[in-house]
């Protein structure tokens, strides 16, 4: 009787330890805080379970392309000048000898002067003989040659004094910088400061602020030189009297394209 009763002690024993077990894990569970970030849905099953949270879509942006200008207006720095020496002989040693002898000349006078020159080329050389009645009766020799003159400060005179030398003509005048880097930098800040006007403008208008993304496109003239044609012929006698060139001012133009986002 006593082992019996010891027995059905014991069975109620695990009976009320799993009973009370049970009832605990239902009471954590229902406890456990939710984060935010999840959702509960309902399974077919009807029980509830946890739904990753949606990605965060960045927002949409509209985007504008704005056009920026901008200009730099320098004093030449240096000058490239074409001349031609036409020379003529009754044989060619005697066409080319007359001919070095006038560039030899040119080039003196300058030292003399003390004008700097640099990148002498030779651009075009030719010698031929001169016919009639298909008998030959002289060498022409036409030398075209160009070359660098650093500092143009007195550049009139400079000019004087190679026509003096007796050249046949100047073909033509290029004036350029030095610097010209520092010169596209400056061109296109302005072009871009022209830009950000616009955006500023804009920005006033619609309410919203333009925020500058990309340069998309840009563009200059600077590698192009003030090319002037300048010819001067010095078969009259007009050539005589003091030459007028004025340089002016070369002009740099930029041109910017700017992409911005609102």
């Amino acid at each position: 009787m006593g082992i019996k009763n010891n027995k059905l002690i014991l069975l109620v024993m695990v009976i009320l330890v799993v009973l009370f077990f049970f009832l605990f894990k239902i009471n954590v569970t229902e406890g456990m805080p939710v984060p935010d970030d999840y959702d509960m849905i309902e399974t077919d099953g009807g029980s509830k379970t946890s739904e990753e949270p949606p990605i965060k879509q960045e927002p949409e942006y509209e985007e504008i392309i704005l056009t920026g200008e901008g200009k730099v207006r320098l004093i030449p720095e240096f000058a490239n000048l074409y001349i031609n020496i036409t020379t003529s002989g009754e044989s060619g040693d005697e066409a080319q000898k007359e001919n070095n002898w006038i560039f030899d000349k040119m080039i003196k006078k300058l030292k003399d002067m003390g004008v700097e020159y640099s990148d002498l080329e030779t651009l075009k050389f030719v010698l031929q003989p001169v016919s009639a009645n298909n008998e030959k009766t002289a060498f022409i020799l036409s030398n075209d040659f160009k070359f660098k003159i650093e500092k143009i400060d007195n550049f009139t005179e400079i000019i004087d004094t190679i026509l003096s030398s007796g050249i046949s003509s100047i073909i033509k005048v290029e004036f350029g910088i030095n610097n010209t880097e520092e010169v596209r930098h400056e061109a296109i800040a302005r072009s871009v400061n022209h830009a950000d006007e616009k955006a500023g403008a804009i920005s006033k208008i619609m309410g919203k602020k333009l925020l500058k993304t990309e340069i998309i496109k840009y563009d200059d003239n600077l590698d192009e030189l003030d090319v002037r044609e300048y010819v001067i012929n010095t078969s009259g006698t007009e050539y005589m009297a003091e030459t007028k060139i004025f340089p002016g001012n070369i002009t740099i133009n930029c041109t910017v394209e700017i992409k911005y986002k609102y």
